[in-house]
């Protein structure tokens, strides 16, 4: 099993929900914003952990593939951009001011509508997303489908979100204000599509959700 070093799905890529800390609440904040839904294809192969990736470390650009490719590697290209997806995502929702989806989402995909209308009212609020670094998110993609063409990938994914939703330096002596800390386990699929020689996120469906209880450990 393998871990990325911070974060956790704030995106349900929870955007704006989030995890564990002592400071003190602020009054419970709006609903979050899903950045999840939609795609086909049943799982086949499982395949290793990873703990969100650090805001500070920028994704590489995902090498780009051909249909002749063997599945194999192709498979570890997908990944691979799944993972700098998040890397990229994770950035985002860390200074949500100057985040810009279109790099790492495919164009105009029902993942870049959510993550930019997400990153908005983040911004709009004056909230942002860190990572839970006593309880590190993490992620397990289980299984990655390809279509006939190999132009679009379905993952499953389990999401493992401690991530904690802040509004920094609002307290009476300039202390970051706690608006949500729920730890909650997710369970995706995850549409990527080959995009102009990349591979890029395009939809993430929620199939189901756990309250406190990281189900994703130890797959």
């Amino acid at each position: 099993m393998s871990r990325l070093t911070t974060f956790a799905a704030a995106l349900t890529l929870v955007l704006v929900a989030s995890c564990g800390s002592s400071e003190k609440k602020a009054a419970p904040a709006a609903s979050p914003v899903s950045l999840a839904i939609a795609t086909t294809a049943a799982p086949t192969t499982a395949a290793p952990s990873t703990t969100l990736p650090a805001p500070t470390s920028p994704p590489t650009t995902a090498v780009p593939t051909t249909t002749t490719m063997s599945l194999q590697d192709l498979e570890q290209v997908v990944r691979k951009a799944h993972r700098d997806y998040w890397a990229e995502a994770v950035r985002c929702i860390a200074a949500p001011v100057s985040c810009d989806p279109v790099p790492f989402t495919a164009p105009d995909s029902p993942l870049w509508a959510r993550l930019f209308e997400s990153t908005k009212a983040l911004a709009e609020k004056k909230w942002i997303v860190r990572q839970n670094e006593l309880d590190p998110g993490m992620f397990v993609v289980e299984s990655v489908v390809f279509n006939e063409r190999r132009t679009v990938a379905t993952l499953q994914e389990c999401l493992w979100d401690s991530a904690i939703t802040l509004q920094p330096n609002a307290g009476p002596n300039g202390e970051d204000i706690v608006v949500d800390d729920t730890k909650l386990s997710f369970e995706y699929t995850v549409t990527m599509v080959l995009s102009a020689g990349r591979w890029l996120m395009s939809d993430r469906r929620e199939v189901s959700k756990h309250e406190g209880v990281n189900e994703c450990a130890g797959r």
